[in-house]
């Protein structure tokens, strides 16, 4: 039987290295083709003997060396590397060699994988030496970009990678549940639940229970107390007040509050780090055997609850804290104690509550950072109505009336609220068009109709494309979008398709899908607004403006057509949430992603040394103007910062964001300030204003933009919209 092996090479192997490197079919395939001498080869052996991101490894058949591998550019921090290797030729048969490089590529496969640890091996050949890449294919590497570790070579090469999902690192910022029971149950649901979505920007971490006071006080546990981490405090009543249930004595009640008060000073101290904290809020967990009086008027624990709600919806509102709601969690999930896990492991929860409360935080993750979905994207048959509309026609099909039609009307009615509340709605539909829409505008019992759909796809293209198009028309990036559809292949092929999107896995039994929707992590909202209300009617003037610029052959035509009116004013009372809003839930269109609190804008507001702009924009399409843009502009002496720019994706392409630089600009010259600097950050979505800086004429200087106003000419002001600024 026949015994292959991969070892570490020794000095003793060196010249026979040299000897196989030189053999003219090895040189053949090399990106350096020259004979190497032995000085050359020395040097270079000694070198790589020392340095700990190379390795050079001997493939042995029955003990005997037949190959040589070169491991080089380890990257433990990233966990790549990339290899080559050449085998001995002269005494391997021709026969023999495919079989010898085969066994070799596995042992290779292995070793980097269980050895060095690696997520992406990477490896280069020649793309006439076709032989290489299709074995290197054969063994699972796929063909890839060019690595930014890529040797310089002007020959024609083939990269390839090779991918070991178990290996990939994790390098989201880490969250930890804090409370003084047991988290351990919470935790790994939260994991399984979380990996679902790869949006999800933590990743999930644990700590001994008890212990977080003492931990986030520990200067040299410097994971933990990392500005980047977020912290969940999930402390409850029963926490605070563990006889509560035995002897709820007035002295007891006290007690509690002192440190429930304790409890939210330190959280308070903690957020002024600049982690991202949440807190649940206070609710009783377990029975309480209230009397009747004390359920009709309330009982003295059920006020200082009030009250201790009360005092951290005091510290939500300044913008400290977002708070987790446990309460409604608790109202909504029967059966949410555990007697058992108490018991044997303080592990207070019911697997029903986990669940519920894994999904609750992934929610308000999403809520808080502006990951949740922006857009539903709807199937119509067997989704919005029971049957198939092309087959059964609008009389076949079942909605409303008794079950199962109510299932579809309740469910429309549901996507109808979600509308109200700022999420858009579009159709994505293997139908016939005109059969499709007359049913929707002519069903009597169709909750939903034209007018509610900022768009909709409706033909026998593949699903994936269709969103693709959709994504693109109403300018939202596919991690925005959520697709609902009742057929699982359909659900495959879209997530498979379209990376980052979401695709809710929908139960069996459609009477379920009602909660099921309503409880999804991605259609979780912080709040609503005017503004989240008016959204899909702005979304879909936005459709009707993408429609007309299609008629025009000259872009600076059709922007003046449109009769932009832009008015950039201070900050005020009456715009400060819409600009709130703008700063933190803006994610394509943002210079630096900054978030601000209401605090930090408030403050700002009333600086001289800092300007914060509301911009507002009307065009013929609109019938008011709407709150579209923001700006931090920080004075400092002869010099203006722009810290940030966000605007809304509704409006961009319009050149909005340019004409509000220019204006910026003679601004800034007419109040003698020398120049003015742009912050660009680059983030995951942010690639819209990449050039935004430099197509204005700026001028890179270390990580900032600058336009000198006192050399660079300043630009032509827009004519193509009406730019009132009255700061």
């Amino acid at each position: 039987m026949t015994k292959y092996n991969i070892r570490v090479a020794q000095e003793s192997d060196k010249w026979m290295v040299l000897d196989w490197r030189n053999h003219e079919e090895v040189r053949a395939v090399m990106l350096t083709d020259h004979v190497i001498g032995r000085e050359e080869h020395s040097a270079w052996w000694d070198k790589t003997m020392q340095m700990a991101e190379r390795q050079i490894l001997i493939f042995e058949r029955n003990e005997v060396p037949v190959g040589v591998v070169t491991i080089y550019a380890w990257d433990q921090e990233k966990a790549t590397a990339w290899w080559g290797f050449y085998l001995d030729s002269a005494n391997l048969d021709q026969s023999d060699k495919t079989a010898v490089w085969l066994e070799l590529e596995q042992k290779v496969i292995q070793y980097a994988g269980s050895t060095l640890k690696v997520y992406e091996l990477y490896c280069e050949s020649l793309r006439t030496n076709q032989l290489a890449w299709t074995l290197h294919q054969k063994c699972g590497f796929v063909e890839c970009q060019v690595p930014h570790d890529a040797s310089a070579t002007a020959k024609d090469v083939v990269y390839m990678k090779y991918i070991y999902p178990e290996n990939k690192v994790d390098r989201r910022p880490a969250l930890y549940l804090f409370a003084s029971h047991n988290t351990d149950f919470l935790s790994d649901i939260l994991k399984k639940q979380s990996v679902v979505y790869p949006q999800f920007p933590y990743q999930i971490k644990t700590c001994e229970f008890g212990r977080y006071q003492f931990d986030l006080r520990d200067p040299e546990n410097h994971e933990l107390n990392s500005t980047e981490a977020c912290y969940f405090f999930l402390e409850r009543i029963e926490d605070f007040f563990p006889d509560i249930y035995i002897s709820p004595t007035e002295e007891s009640l006290l007690q509690a509050e002192g440190r429930v008060g304790e409890y939210l000073s330190f959280i308070q101290q903690i957020a002024s780090r600049g982690n991202r904290v949440f807190v649940a809020d206070f609710a009783l967990q377990k029975n309480f055997p209230y009397t009747i009086e004390e359920q009709l008027t309330g009982s003295s624990i059920s006020m200082l609850i009030q009250e201790w709600n009360k005092a951290l919806y005091e510290l939500k509102k300044t913008n400290v804290v977002n708070v987790l709601p446990y309460a409604q969690l608790l109202n909504r999930v029967g059966g949410s104690f555990s007697n058992k896990y108490w018991y044997m492991a303080r592990a207070p929860f019911s697997i029903q509550c986990l669940e519920a409360y894994s999904t609750a935080i992934i929610g308000s993750v999403f809520a808080s950072h502006s990951l949740s979905a922006r857009a539903l994207i709807l199937d119509l048959d067997n989704t919005l109505w029971k049957g198939i509309i092309g087959d059964d026609g609008m009389d076949g099909i079942t909605l409303g009336g008794d079950y199962p039609g109510n299932i579809y009307k309740e469910l429309q009615s549901l996507f109808l609220a979600l509308k109200e509340r700022g999420i858009l709605l579009a159709i994505c539909s293997k139908n016939t068009e005109e059969v499709a829409m007359e049913a929707i505008e002519m069903h009597p019992e169709m909750r939903l109709r034209k007018k509610d759909f900022v768009s909709w796809r409706i033909n026998w293209d593949p699903k994936s494309s269709n969103i693709q198009e959709l994504a693109a028309e109403l300018n939202l990036g596919v991690q925005s979008l959520c697709f609902i559809d009742d057929n699982p292949v359909e659900r495959a092929e879209v997530r498979r398709s379209v990376p980052g999107i979401f695709v809710p896995e929908l139960p069996e039994d459609p009477a379920d899908w009602y909660q099921f929707i309503c409880q999804l992590p991605e259609l979780w909202l912080p709040q609503i607004n005017e503004s989240d209300k008016r959204r899909a009617e702005l979304y879909k003037k936005r459709v009707d403006i993408k429609k007309a610029e299609a008629s025009f052959t000259d872009r600076s035509a059709f922007l003046t057509s449109l009769e932009m009116d832009i008015k950039v004013e201070a900050l005020s009372d009456s715009n400060f949430e819409r600009t709130h809003q703008l700063f933190n839930k803006t994610n394509q269109f943002n210079t630096t992603t900054k978030r601000y609190s209401k605090e930090q804008l408030k403050n700002w507001g009333l600086s001289d040394d800092v300007w914060v702009l509301h911009v507002k924009s009307k065009d013929k399409y609109a019938k008011e103007h709407e709150g579209v843009a923001a700006l931090i502009v920080l004075k400092q002496g002869d010099e203006w910062i722009i810290d940030n720019f966000v605007m809304s994706c509704r409006v961009m392409g319009r050149d909005i964001e340019h004409a509000l630089i220019k204006k910026l600009l003679y601004v800034a010259k007419q109040a003698n300030i020398k120049s003015v600097v742009g912050r660009y950050i680059p983030s995951a979505k942010n690639q819209p204003v990449a050039k935004l800086y430099e197509n204005n004429q700026f001028a890179l200087e270390g990580e900032n933009w600058r336009f000198d106003l006192e050399i660079t000419p300043l630009p032509q002001e827009s004519s193509e919209m009406v730019l009132n600024w009255s700061v």
